[in-house]
């Protein structure tokens, strides 16, 4: 046993990942200590963290976030602990877990090194100080990205083939609008608008104002239906929206926001992705 030996976990996830087999957070975290235990390491559970939705794992950093990126929450966390912890360890599942590009597993690699601890893989290990080792490491990360790209493409063309059979691809719905999912006629999950009768009658009501204009018959401009609007204190689609940075108070209106909304397609029935 290496009891002065503390180690952490890093694991991640995220959406381009659903597509891959053996990703899953659980997954991860059970092999990572089966490692640490393996290894005769200690795992520091004074410390963790664990980003919105997912479960709390004493010693275990985790996050459902992109690989593209060096400086994410989890890691951001971990760097964090440094200066109060003396982690020696951080453990991760594969090097497609640290990133999903070569470049930022090399960079986190480096910022770890320099705050004293080093990344050791669950299922696989690189001899670094050898040029075998080396270069066998970086042809890791360069297979990490390929995969990554590869990846991505087949979630484009899975959008393409939900979207040719009726879905509709969007994280956020117009206003007027929410999104359902359903079966069609021939079983298949599709992805729908449908109206939100409360926030159509709005719709409606600002096309009127535009077009035929107020109670006095004189179109109004985007800006005095944005004033309207906030006067009237209608609640925008942001509003109630978790996770949204507002410069904004609530159930103001903008003549941009109003803009958007006379030109969106959707409103005609028209609806386009690509």
């Amino acid at each position: 046993m290496n009891p002065e030996v503390l180690a952490v976990l890093l694991t991640r996830v995220s959406t381009e990942d659903q597509a891959e087999d053996g990703t899953g957070l659980t997954g991860q975290i059970e092999a990572g200590l089966a490692y640490i235990s393996r290894r005769g390491y200690t795992l520091d559970t004074s410390i963790g963290y664990a980003s919105e939705g997912l479960e709390y794992v004493p010693g275990v950093f985790q996050e459902d976030y992109t690989g593209k990126v060096v400086y994410r929450p989890a890691v951001n966390q971990l760097l964090d602990t440094f200066a109060k912890r003396p982690i020696k360890v951080i453990v991760v599942h594969r090097t497609s877990r640290l990133g999903r590009r070569g470049s930022v597993q090399e960079a986190l690699e480096s910022i770890f090194q320099q705050n004293g601890a080093r990344v050791e893989y669950v299922t696989a290990q690189f001899d670094t100080g050898t040029p075998i080792g080396r270069a066998m490491r970086r042809m890791s990360g360069v297979f990490d990205e390929l995969d990554y790209e590869q990846i991505i493409d087949q979630l484009k063309e899975g959008k393409v083939q939900r979207v040719k059979a009726g879905s509709i691809i969007t994280t956020r719905p117009p206003y007027g609008y929410a999104v359902v999912k359903k079966r069609d006629e021939q079983g298949k999950k599709v992805t729908r608008l449908v109206i939100v009768e409360e926030e159509a009658e709005i719709v409606r009501m600002i096309y009127v104002w535009y077009v035929y204009g107020d109670e006095d018959g004189v179109p109004l401009s985007m800006h005095a239906i944005a004033k309207r609007l906030t006067e009237m204190h209608v609640s925008t689609r942001g509003d109630e929206t978790p996770g949204i940075r507002r410069s904004f108070p609530k159930a103001m209106w903008s003549h941009s926001t109003v803009g958007h909304l006379l030109l969106n397609d959707v409103y005609a029935g028209r609806w386009y992705y690509g």
